[in-house]
């Protein structure tokens, strides 16, 4: 034997000859490899065939034998990812959910971090609905009777602004407030018939005297503008129930008062009765020493003839 390697000859043993000799799979003919090609593939060389097809993928779609497209699939799936793919029937339901996936994670969006730049956050509040401005907030239709006030709408558009709420939120709190106030409305009204109910049970026969005792001191006490600034109508029946019985109460004061006597006249009363009634007063005996008497003969005098004074007949 000849010291040189290279002048030996180069033999295979039976195992080397049987692994390079067999088919590749999938292939339709066999090939047997030189000598030389068997040296590489026993040496680790290169063989592309063998790269491109790992050992337990099935390629092949006609053969079922446990490949991706076979009902036992899962087995080339990890341990840990199981319990996921576990969800799907086959490998190509898996990938469709896996599209389906992406496609939504494309659509998400993604609140900023708490370090965002003010910029960030606004794209971010718009892509959720909130306009560019405040002035963008449309109101919502109001409920018939129900007129919006234009400078309360402002302040909401201002905080909602603020606060990033999409015009479908703004909507919703606009709408809450007004049920909120016809709420509060159909509350206050109730309680209005109620005081008023209450004061007509303690006054019973003398209650209409009492609203129009009311009514005659409201008119000395405030001017036209004032009444409005209160809420005065011209019927008592609509003011609250606290101020009319206050009014009333403190009528005997103003009884000197020319208005209240006149008063006398739109409740029907007529001159000639009144003329009578003045009379009769004066012609009482007592009459000078009874000054709840001279008081009511100055109330008829103001009321027929301003401040003259009148003497009793006969």
């Amino acid at each position: 034997m000849s010291d040189d390697p290279s002048s030996e000859p180069v033999t295979t043993t039976d195992a080397a000859a049987d692994a390079t000799s067999a088919p590749a799979s999938g292939a339709d003919t066999t090939v047997v490899p030189t000598p030389d090609a068997a040296a590489a593939t026993m040496a680790g060389g290169d063989n592309d065939d063998a790269a491109a097809t790992p050992p337990d993928v099935n390629t092949d779609p006609a053969d079922a034998s446990g490949g991706l497209d076979s009902p036992d699939w899962l087995r080339h799936v990890p341990a840990q990812h199981l319990k996921a793919a576990g969800k799907f029937k086959s490998f190509a339901d898996f990938v469709a959910g896996y599209a389906d996936l992406e496609s939504r994670l494309g659509q998400a969006l993604f609140p900023p971090g708490a370090d965002a730049k003010p910029e960030a956050l606004a794209r971010f509040q718009e892509r959720l609905g909130r306009p560019k401005a405040p002035a963008g907030y449309r109101a919502p239709e109001a409920p018939d009777g129900v007129v919006l006030d234009e400078g309360k709408l402002d302040l909401f558009r201002d905080k909602a602004f603020e606060i990033g709420l999409p015009q479908r939120q703004f909507e919703a709190l606009v709408s809450w407030e007004v049920e909120s106030q016809q709420a509060l409305q159909a509350e206050v009204a109730q309680q209005h018939r109620r005081a008023h109910q209450a004061l007509h049970g303690t006054w019973g026969e003398d209650a209409a005297a009492n609203y129009e005792k009311a009514r005659r001191v409201a008119d000395i006490l405030f001017d036209a503008d004032e009444k409005a600034a209160l809420q005065l109508g011209q019927r008592p029946e609509d003011w609250a129930a606290p101020l009319v019985a206050a009014l009333a109460r403190i009528s005997p004061s103003f009884e000197d008062h020319k208005f209240l006597a006149r008063g006398e006249r739109d409740l029907g009363r007529s001159d000639d009765a009144l003329v009578d009634e003045l009379n009769g007063l004066m012609a009482e005996p007592d009459y000078w020493q009874d000054e709840a008497k001279q008081r009511r003969a100055r109330q008829i005098n103001e009321a027929l003839y301003g401040t003259r004074s009148v003497h009793p007949a006969g």
